[in-house]
């Protein structure tokens, strides 16, 4: 439902047509909103593209030539910079749009349509020509199908290649019966699914008594509010109208007619390619007892959890200004809206004035702040440390960890309560080591012990390997970085720490024969280090952080590693994105691209490489 304007790889053109690339603009200037524009005047009345909308549209500015930086890291690390201030900024979409009759203009119909061709799969196996869960995985019956229905909404005809393609693999997986529940739900909306083949989401848990321990407000933020607006749609089964494109989708996302599927039985059907994280036998018995108590549910309880859930989607519109938490509950709140508001109430208005920001997302410009803001900062760092020392993602851990076994979520995995994270305990003990080096006088005590605690989580969570394991990026290399970072700053280094020497070795062991790193997505699924079939400039400056901060004796790896990073430098100061694999993740399935971490690391790791070993001749 979220996607990218644009990508790295563009085609010619598009199964809808092409849009004039150097027409579009990117304005990112109102409090780091985003907002694509495109110019169809005649006279360019929005004037000259910008750098960083060139870059972002893979219209390949180039820039000046930078000095040859002779080997030199500190010389490499600001040609990347100077690359990378040209374009600093100044200071389920498609379906939701569909069912809420919010139109997209050509020209964003066109690139849409553009991208999802570019991102189609084009395996060797006929069951993988459709789209997967993310950019780098198999096809799948949720990316196919989704994205199938996507491609038919924005205009493009059943018949076109593409299309025929990816029905074959729809149809060679089990056809659309054999979607993931987020997905059911999804086609539920859009009138091609019945609501009777989805598990009851009913509104009333939202009437539970707060203490009960499997009350929704004790599960992962992201689950909590993703489940709180499915609750309301599927309370009151909303769904689109019928017309003769749904009545098609009908009949194209099966292998058998429509009306002849018994929806009941595809509850809990989900495709093999699709099944990362089976129910849990207690899920399905409560799915068993919820189907139950749907059949004697009163109206009057159903009508207050509906009310319920509005009024907390509500809230959670308000207090974000109409952006939600993330992408996901932003386009089914919208739905919501649509649904009791109405299409011409000033509510769902808002939630279309801020729609188009979820076409593409950049950074911000951070602002110098001051003390008393960076001690509110801390404040709520340690308001947020578990009873074990580490920290959770988003909030304190709310619920037991048996609730895991009530998750629906068949494509993702630990999505029910918050959990502690390597990488978010560490980067707060780290915040709390920097902030008191430089303020001693507040909470000196509170934060000393909340370091200490912090310090013994991550020495239990070492692998005997010597790793850490990373959510949030791939993946032993990531957390291993933060892990070796936050312990230096609290006395750990290669000469005095065991821990230490065992993390440098699993580093080191890893290193390739070009001098990088280099990790694949498959580490984050299968849980052990796999290796990518190349070195990544990103990874590799991981390495060399950690390495670096625990003050490794062999530099010659640490050289090795750097010399690899410049190889791959542009004369123009740029990295590719192209030699890059996928950086992020999230809950063990899903990947992330970060097209900034090539310049935001690889800066970091040239330059504190050189500042740190003065004493190195890198030109040899």
């Amino acid at each position: 439902m979220v996607v990218l304007i644009n990508n790295t790889s563009i085609s010619a053109t598009g199964p809808l047509g092409s849009t004039d690339l150097t027409r579009w603009h990117l304005d990112t200037s109102s409090d780091g909103k985003v907002n694509w524009s495109y110019d169809s005047s005649p006279e360019r009345s929005l004037g000259l593209q910008s750098f960083e909308t060139k870059y972002w549209l893979s219209l390949h500015p180039k820039g000046p030539t930078l000095p040859d930086p002779e080997g030199n890291p500190l010389k490499a690390a600001r040609n990347g910079l100077e690359f990378l201030k040209q374009f600093q900024s100044p200071d389920g979409l498609v379906i939701a749009c569909y069912i809420t009759k919010i139109p997209f203009s050509r020209e964003v119909t066109q690139e849409l349509a553009r991208y999802l061709a570019n991102e189609q799969r084009s395996g060797k196996s006929p069951r993988d020509q459709g789209w997967g869960l993310h950019v780098a995985g198999h096809s799948t019956v949720f990316g196919t199908a989704l994205n199938y229905v996507t491609c038919r909404l924005l205009g493009i005809d059943a018949e076109a290649p593409m299309l025929v393609r990816a029905r074959a693999t729809l149809h060679a997986l089990g056809g659309a019966t054999g979607i993931p529940t987020w997905g059911k739900v999804w086609l539920s909306l859009l009138n091609v699914y019945d609501w009777e083949g989805v598990n009851p989401i009913p509104p009333e848990f939202w009437l539970l008594p707060d203490f009960i321990p499997f009350h929704p407000w004790r599960w992962w933020v992201h689950s909590r509010q993703v489940y709180l607006a499915m609750s309301y749609l599927w309370g009151k089964r909303v769904k689109a109208d019928l017309n003769p494109l749904l009545n098609s989708l009908r009949q194209e996302l099966y292998v058998q007619p429509f009306e002849s599927i018994e929806w009941f039985k595809c509850r809990n059907l989900v495709a093999k390619e699709d099944l990362y994280s089976p129910h849990h036998p207690v899920a399905d018995a409560l799915f068993r007892v919820l189907g139950l108590w749907e059949r004697v549910c009163p109206k009057s309880i159903r009508h207050a959890g509906i009310s319920r859930v509005h009024e907390l989607c509500k809230m959670e519109d308000e207090n974000t200004n109409y952006q939600a938490l993330a992408p996901v509950n932003k386009v089914l709140n919208m739905i919501i809206s649509w649904d009791q508001d109405g299409r011409d109430s000033e509510i769902f208005k808002l939630h279309e004035k801020s729609l188009h920001q979820f076409l593409w997302m950049t950074n911000y410009t951070p602002k110098l702040i001051s003390k008393e803001r960076l001690c509110q900062a801390v404040d709520v760092i340690l308001s947020l440390q578990n009873l074990n020392g580490g920290y959770g993602s988003y909030e304190l851990i709310r619920g037991p960890s048996w609730l895991e076994w009530l998750s629906p979520a068949e494509i993702f995995a630990k999505t029910m309560v918050e959990i502690c994270y390597v990488e978010c305990t560490t980067a707060c003990l780290t915040a709390l080591s920097v902030f008191n080096q430089h303020f001693s006088d507040y909470r000196a005590d509170e934060i000393s012990l909340a370091r200490q605690s912090a310090i013994k989580f991550i020495h239990q969570s070492q692998r005997p390997d010597g790793s850490w394991y990373g959510s949030w990026a791939v993946c032993f290399t990531y957390a291993t970085m933060f892990a070796l970072e936050s312990l230096s700053l609290n006395g750990e280094t290669y000469d005095n720490s065991i821990r230490v020497k065992k993390a440098c070795k699993f580093l080191i062991d890893r290193q390739m024969k070009d001098g990088g790193w280099g990790e694949s997505f498959e580490s984050c699924e299968q849980d052990v280090y796999i290796h990518h079939q190349k070195s990544q400039i990103v990874q590799t400056s991981w390495a060399i952080l950690g390495l670096i901060s625990v003050k490794y004796p062999q530099l010659d790896s640490i050289k090795r590693g750097c010399q690899f990073i410049m190889s791959r430098q542009k004369s123009n100061g740029e990295w590719d994105e192209e030699e890059e694999s996928i950086k992020g993740v999230f809950n063990k399935t899903t990947s992330v691209t970060y097209p900034n971490y090539k310049f935001a690391w690889t800066i970091w790791a040239l330059g504190k490489a050189f500042k740190q070993y003065p004493e190195i001749n890198w030109n040899i």
